[in-house]
């Protein structure tokens, strides 16, 4: 049987095409993070997610609503202000 280094375990699961793991947070959570946004803001975002364009950075589990860092950032970014 052949003894595998760690450093070996780490670098098959960088290799592997399984999704990483996303940093998901609570309303609170990341209101508490991100002091730009309150908690009125967010549930405004979440209850018009279908057309504000925010659908995909949402996740409800349970009756517990997760928000997707990165997809959140990604698109406030992508956000244009309109004149």
């Amino acid at each position: 049987m052949e003894t595998i280094q760690p450093g070996t375990i780490m670098e098959c699961q960088n290799q592997s095409s399984e999704p990483k793991i996303k940093n998901y947070l609570t309303i609170k959570d990341f209101s508490k993070k991100y002091s730009a946004f309150t908690e009125n803001s967010l549930r405004w975002l979440i209850f018009n997610r279908a057309t504000n364009g925010f659908n995909s950075c949402f996740r409800k589990v349970g009756k517990r609503v997760l928000i997707d860092e990165v997809a959140f950032f990604m698109q406030v970014d992508s956000a244009r202000m309109e004149a």
